[in-house]
């Protein structure tokens, strides 16, 4: 009887050793795991992160982490489109590359020495009603910041040495037409110096400092169906410097648009349709839904200049096409704040009144246009 206790002893201490053993070996398992399986957790940690803060699904193709380095490399990262817009992703790059302190890691205030994203796109889709997915995603992450700012949670901050993004551009589709606008490469140095920024002012430090130059070539306006030419304007050249301080209180300033081999179509049909007319009014009605959200954003330009203003005239399935000189506007929207629809039947009218002053040049060409396409067509 004496002897049980020391039996019992002995079993309890064979129990504790043995729990402690498969302790170990669970967490040197899961170590293993976490050492083995680390790009792909990271990986998983970012695409959740990126679809926190945009709304959207992310994907990454591959990803390779070295803790030891601060270092992390990303091929190919995609964010979807907000629901409702097509199948393209809002924003997309080839690759990225982030190199941390590594000491500032495990610290509140984390230090990202460099951080490099190349081949950066943006994809820009506005539907004809006047919705476009930008607004949209800009709309669903205002909303998400109100809930993040009720939470008490302490946010990391940080502080970035260098940011370089390269290959920048954006895919416009507009009215079932893409268009490739290039940017000029945007570089950054010593973002959060003088005080660590958190991941929201982070991205609107970037944005409010970045003023860009967009240069797009063979850009055009469709013409609405029935009329003879393809597109209403189409523009050789077409470059863009844009202000980008005011875009937090969706306030856009371009400072100069500039446009080389601008073509003009005007038609008026037998019907008494004309295409001026009617995009005219398309654009009005976009603004009248753009008025019924109050987020709409507000545009002002500095200079507009046209080199070169040439006038397509068509009837009959003939046209000419005649040279109208140079047509420059100056501070479009600085009076009277504009939405970008307004913008738009702005210069869309000041146009037209462009071609009435030079009334006697079209006169001219309108007389042989009709001249010309009232010969009988020849016999084969």
């Amino acid at each position: 009887m004496k002897n049980k206790p020391e039996s019992v002893k002995k079993t309890l201490g064979a129990r504790i050793l043995h729990w402690g053993l498969s302790i170990i070996a669970i967490a040197l398992l899961i170590l293993a795991v976490g050492y083995f399986a680390s790009d792909f957790i990271l990986s998983w940690i970012i695409t959740s992160r990126l679809h926190d803060y945009c709304g959207t699904a992310a994907k990454i193709d591959t990803l390779c982490a070295s803790p030891e380095d601060g270092r992390v490399e990303i091929a190919k990262i995609e964010v979807a489109n907000p629901e409702g817009f097509s199948a393209h992703p809002i924003f997309s790059a080839k690759s990225m590359v982030i190199d941390v302190k590594p000491a500032s890691l495990w610290q509140r205030e984390r230090v990202i020495e460099e951080l490099c994203i190349d081949g950066f796109t943006l994809f820009y889709e506005r539907l004809a009603g006047g919705k476009s997915n930008l607004s949209t995603l800009i709309d669903n992450f205002a909303k998400k910041s109100e809930g993040k700012s009720k939470c008490a949670c302490v946010e990391s901050r940080y502080r970035v040495d260098a940011l370089r993004l390269t290959g920048i551009k954006v895919i416009l589709l507009i009215n079932d037409r893409f268009h490739v606008v290039k940017i000029d490469d945007v570089i950054l140095s010593g973002i959060g110096r003088e005080r660590a920024l958190t991941k929201d002012e982070l991205v609107e430090y970037v944005v409010t400092h970045f003023s860009g130059i967009f240069d797009a070539e063979n850009f055009a306006i469709a013409n609405p169906d029935g009329f003879t030419e393809k597109d209403f304007i189409r523009i050789g050249n077409f470059h863009v410097e844009l202000d980008m301080s005011g875009v937090p209180q969706r306030r856009y300033r371009i400072k100069k648009v500039s446009a080389n081999a601008f073509s003009l179509n005007m038609e008026t049909l037998a019907t008494g349709r004309n295409n001026m007319n009617e995009l005219a009014m398309q654009l009005m009605k976009d603004q009248q839904k753009a008025q019924a959200h109050p987020t709409a954003a507000t545009v002002v330009v500095d200079d507009f200049l046209i080199g070169d203003v040439n006038l397509i005239l068509s009837n009959n399935g003939i046209s000419k096409r005649v040279s109208l000189g140079k047509l420059e506007l100056k501070e479009i929207g600085s009076k009277k704040p504009m939405t970008a629809e307004e913008a738009a039947i702005y210069v869309l009218m000041q146009l037209n009144d462009f071609v009435n002053r030079s009334g006697s040049k079209v006169a001219q060409t309108l007389n042989e246009l009709m001249k010309e396409s009232m010969k009988p067509t020849p016999k084969k």
